[in-house]
C-alpha cells in the first residue's frame, strides 16, 4: 500500500513573513506558536527567546491556509527536511502550534504508528522521504504520498535490513548481463507490455514526474546523439521486464513516441532550433530525427535468472539510492578536477581545501549543514565567486554565475589563490568573533528566523575579506557597536528585500546588498 493510505494527513508546513510575528511584549496565552527547527531540543518543543508567535487574526487576514488543518495534534509526526529526521508530537504545549515549511506533517493511522514504533520501520520511512527531498521531483508531497508501505511489516526486515547468510548465496548463480540495445527494441517491448512501465505496482516510484521541459531535453539528447545514463532491468521474466533504474526516461520516451491522443510536445530545448522542433510531436519530426531516436543505442543491464532473490533486492536498493540527481556542485566538482598528477591545483581541489579549514568546518557544524551533496563546497564557492568576479559584473542566474566562477579558478594565479584562502580564514575568524552563532542568519538583525542564508554569507565574507588585518582587529575591538548597528540595517527596507529569495539574486539585489554591507563595514574602519 501507499503512504497516503495509512496516513490521515500528509502536507507541508507554511512559510510566514517575519513582520507578522508578535513582539515579546505582545505574546499572550492564546498566541499561536510558529514552530521552527531551532525550537526542537531532545525531540521536545522548547520555547526560548528566539521562538516566534503570531495572532490568529493576523494569520486569517494574510494567509489562505486553513489554520485548523495546519495545527499540530497529539500523535502527529514531523519530518525535519533540514536534518532528515522524524519527531513525534507529544504535545506538552497547551497552545496551538503551526510548523514552518521546513517540516512535513504526517498524521499516521494505527498501522503506520506500529511501523514507526519499530526502529527499522522508522529508519525505512526516513530513508524513503529523504530520497524524495534530495531528488528533483517537482511535487515532492505527491511523490511522498506514493511511498510504498508493505502490508506485512516483516517484508521491511527481509528486504532492507536482514543480511543474507553468505553461505546460502551461491555467487555462481548471479547473472547480470550488459549489452547495447536500440531504443526501437525498448519501445516495442513497452508497446506490447513486455516492459512494465507502471512501476507503482512493484516498486515505490511512479513515472511522469518530470516537467515537460525536462522530458523534452531528454528526447533532444537522443536526437543529437548525446550520451545518456545506462538503464537497469529485472529480466527474470523475459516477457515482463521490470524497471530498476531509468523510469523517468522511459516514461518520457513512451509519452513522446507511443502516446497518440495526448503526446508530449517538445519545449525548452537547448540545441535544436525552435522553428523546426518546438511544440512538435514524434510524428511531426523530420524523418532523420525520428530515425536517430529509434536507432539510438542504450546501455542496458539485465538481471536474469537464476540471480538469487537476496541479490536482486540488494541491486534494487543500491541502484535507487545512488541514482539521485547530481547536485550542481557535484557536477562542478566532476568537471573541474585534476586530470593527471602534473597539473596544477584544480578548482575542485582548491574548493575542497577551503571547505576543510577548521574555522569553516565549525560554521558548517554550527548550522547543521549537510556535506553529503557538497553543499559545504558550494558555500565556499560563493565566497570565491565574488572575489574573482566583481559583484558589479554579476548576472543571473546564480547557478550559472557559480559555474563560471568554478571554471574561472583555472585562470587565477597561485599567489592570488593563496591570498584568497588566507583571507577566507581571516574573514571567518573575525565574523565569528563579532557575531558568533548568529552570523549569516537573520538573527544578526534581531529577527526571529535562525537559518543559515547563503546571500548573507556572500556579502559579509566579501566585505570582511577585502579589508586589512588591522581593520579586522578594529572591528573586533568595536564588536559591541558593530552588532548593535547591524540590527539597524533592517530599517532599510530595500536592503531587507535583497535578503529574501525573490530579489536576492537579481542584478539590482546583489549590487545593493554588497554595496550596503561593504559601506557598513568601511564606516567602522575609516
Amino acid at each position: 500500500m501507499y503512504l497516503n493510505e495509512v496516513s490521515e494527513k500528509i502536507e507541508d508546513g507554511i512559510k510566514m513573513i517575519s513582520e507578522h510575528f508578535q513582539r515579546k511584549n505582545e505574546i499572550s496565552e492564546d498566541s499561536i506558536l510558529y514552530l521552527k527547527n531551532s525550537d526542537l531540543s531532545e525531540k521536545k518543543i522548547i520555547i526560548n527567546e528566539e521562538t516566534s508567535f503570531f495572532k490568529e487574526t493576523i494569520f486569517k487576514k494574510f494567509y489562505k491556509y486553513n489554520l485548523k488543518e495546519l495545527e499540530l495534534h497529539y500523535g502527529d509526526v514531523l519530518y525535519d527536511k533540514l536534518n532528515f529526521q522524524l519527531f513525534f508530537v507529544d504535545y506538552q504545549e497547551k497552545r496551538k502550534i503551526i510548523p514552518c515549511n521546513d517540516f512535513l506533517i504526517l498524521r499516521p493511522s494505527g498501522f503506520l504508528k506500529s511501523i514507526l514504533n519499530d526502529s527499522n520501520g522508522k529508519k525505512y520511512l526516513v530513508q524513503e522521504i529523504s530520497k524524495v527531498y534530495k531528488s528533483d521531483y517537482p511535487d515532492k508531497v505527491e511523490a511522498i504520498k506514493k511511498i510504498y508501505i508493505p502490508n506485512d511489516f516483516s517484508e521491511l526486515i527481509d528486504i532492507f535490513y536482514a543480511r543474507p547468510d553468505k553461505k546460502m548465496v551461491d555467487i555462481s548463480q548471479i547473472n547480470i548481463k550488459q549489452g547495447l540495445m536500440t531504443l526501437d527494441k525498448i519501445v516495442k517491448r513497452i508497446r506490447h507490455g513486455e516492459i512494465n512501465v507502471n512501476t507503482s505496482n512493484y516498486f515505490q516510484r511512479r513515472g511522469n514526474l518530470w516537467t515537460n521541459d525536462v522530458k523534452s531535453r531528454f528526447i533532444e539528447a537522443l536526437i543529437v546523439r548525446q550520451p545518456v545514463p545506462a538503464f537497469y532491468f529485472d529480466a527474470t521474466n523475459n516477457d515482463k521486464w521490470l524497471i530498476v533504474d531509468g523510469l523517468q526516461r522511459l516514461s518520457a520516451v513512451k509519452e513522446f513516441v507511443l502516446e497518440k491522443e495526448n503526446p508530449l510536445r517538445l519545449s525548452g530545448l537547448y540545441y535544436l532550433p525552435d522553428n523546426d522542433y518546438n511544440n512538435k510531436t514524434f510524428d511531426e519530426l523530420p524523418r532523420a530525427a525520428q530515425r536517430n531516436i529509434e536507432e539510438y543505442e542504450i546501455i542496458a543491464y539485465r538481471i536474469e535468472p537464476p540471480t538469487p532473490k537476496e541479490v536482486k533486492y540488494k541491486i534494487f536498493k543500491s541502484i535507487n539510492e545512488s541514482a539521485l540527481t547530481l547536485s550542481n556542485q557535484e557536477i562542478r566538482h566532476a568537471l573541474n578536477h585534476k586530470i593527471n598528477e602534473i597539473d596544477p591545483t584544480s578548482p575542485a581541489e582548491y574548493v575542497k581545501e577551503l571547505s576543510e579549514e577548521s574555522i569553516f568546518k565549525k560554521l558548517i557544524e554550527t548550522n547543521n549543514i549537510s556535506t553529503d551533496r557538497m553543499l559545504d563546497r558550494e558555500i565556499v564557492l560563493r565566497y570565491i565567486a565574488f572575489r574573482i568576479i566583481p559583484y558589479e559584473n554579476y548576472s543571473p542566474k546564480s547557478s550559472e554565475f557559480l559555474d563560471n566562477a568554478m571554471t574561472g579558478i583555472y585562470r587565477i594565479s597561485e599567489d592570488d589563490l593563496k591570498k584568497y584562502k588566507l583571507e577566507f580564514g581571516e574573514a571567518l575568524f573575525c565574523i565569528d568573533k563579532i557575531y558568533g552563532e548568529t552570523a549569516f542568519r537573520k538573527s544578526m538583525f534581531g529577527l526571529p528566523e535562525d537559518k543559515f542564508i547563503n546571500n548573507l554569507f556572500e556579502a559579509w565574507m566579501y566585505a570582511f575579506s577585502i579589508i586589512t588585518d588591522r581593520h579586522r582587529e578594529i572591528l573586533i575591538e568595536k564588536k559591541i557597536l558593530v552588532k548593535a548597528q547591524t540590527k539597524e540595517l533592517i530599517k532599510d527596507k530595500k536592503f531587507l528585500q535583497t535578503i529574501d529569495v525573490e530579489k536576492a539574486y537579481t542584478i539590482e539585489g546583489v549590487r545593493y546588498r554588497f554595496i550596503t554591507v561593504k559601506n557598513f563595514i568601511l564606516n567602522f574602519v575609516k
